[in-house]
């Protein structure tokens, strides 16, 4: 929000929003621990950038990837305190490494008034009712996919960044459209990716729609595709619009956030 103040008139202007997701396995090699792919983190800054620059606000979410997923599948983290005193010091390692990750994307956009929101330091519990207040800073705010504590015996647990995605994306005012940027799929598809043609992209995807995902459970602990779907279908119901896209593509992600014709999947909101 800007406030344009005269003698005699204020005018408040109210900066469109759009919730942008980074899936981890975008942003880093998710087969080899802790490998950013620092070529895509800088094509995707200089969109994100460009967006705001023209007067908007960004609220990024940024998946873990190799960061995360893989220490968390190979330590059962994400099933929750097992007894072993070494899942302890997972976590911790975990958060560091993804703080890592986090200053990597941070500093991408540093020209564009950032701040980031660690989740293990405000967030409790997971699932799209985890408990705290979302956190906020125009022009650009930064959370991520993290390990959190959680109020019962299971003492932490994975927070997905797509659950993040869909609380900001119903709880903030002002918010236009959420666009999901993936690695290696157009958007939604018929049949997975290893297997689909051009002709398998489902370009409108119907909220009454049923969707069969692959998800690779030995590289990812939360809920890949499908979760994102989920994820997507809620915040359209609630109204607001909501893109799937291929970030690897130069442009798609720009085009998608200012709610442009661009390849890819759109679940319509109809308040826009």
């Amino acid at each position: 929000m800007e406030v344009l103040s005269t003698e005699s008139l204020t005018i408040i202007v109210m900066r469109d929003t759009v919730v942008v997701k980074w899936g981890g396995g975008l942003i880093t090699n998710k087969s080899v621990p802790c490998s950013p792919d620092s070529e895509i983190i800088s094509k995707l800054a200089d969109e994100l950038m460009s967006y705001v620059m023209e007067g908007n606000d960004v609220i990024l979410v940024h998946g873990a990837g190799s960061f995360g997923h893989l220490k968390a599948k190979q330590h059962r983290i994400h099933l929750g305190y097992s007894g072993e005193i070494k899942q302890m010091l997972v976590v911790d390692e975990i958060r560091k490494d993804m703080m890592a990750l986090n200053a990597l994307v941070m500093a991408s956009i540093t020209s564009v008034g950032a701040k980031t929101f660690h989740p293990h330091q405000w967030a409790k519990n997971t699932g799209s009712d985890f408990l705290g207040a979302l956190p906020h800073s125009s022009p650009v705010t930064v959370v991520h996919g993290d390990v959190v504590p959680t109020d019962d015996v299971k003492r932490f647990g994975i927070l997905s960044g797509d659950h993040l995605v869909e609380r900001y994306a119903l709880e903030k005012k002002n918010v236009k459209r959420v666009v999901f940027a993936m690695r290696g799929a157009d958007g939604i598809l018929a049949r997975p990716p290893d297997v689909a043609t051009e002709v398998d992209l489902i370009e409108e995807f119907d909220v009454n729609m049923s969707f069969q995902s692959v998800h690779h459970e030995e590289i990812d602990v939360t809920g890949g595709i499908g979760l994102k779907v989920s994820c997507g279908i809620r915040i359209a119901q609630s109204g607001t619009d909501v893109h799937f896209i291929n970030g690897d593509i130069s442009h798609r992600l720009g085009l998608a956030m200012r709610g442009l014709p661009v390849r890819g999947t759109i679940i319509h909101g109809g308040n826009n």
